[in-house]
């Protein structure tokens, strides 16, 4: 799919964020189960936030790898036509 303003409609954008909604939901059980509801006041947010931070800029690594590696493939079947 082409990325532009006619690819992307505002149902595709409401079921995105239908989606994400829906696992930040998820999430927000998952750790009310393993946490407790107040779990959030007796452990250390702030040292896990910043364990997170430092594993979203690891998963925005590995993207940054996967798309180069997308883009070459695309440059050497461009090379074909």
């Amino acid at each position: 799919m082409e990325l532009n303003e006619s690819s992307i409609t505002d149902d595709l954008l409401k079921t995105w964020d239908n989606e994400f909604d829906s696992m930040v939901q998820d999430r927000l059980e998952m750790g009310k189960r393993d946490y407790g509801s107040l779990g959030f006041v007796k452990n250390d947010v702030w040292t896990m936030a910043k364990e997170e931070v430092v594993d979203l800029a690891n998963y925005a690594r590995f993207l940054y790898y996967k798309i180069s590696a997308i883009e070459e493939v695309v440059e050497h079947y461009k090379g074909d036509e």
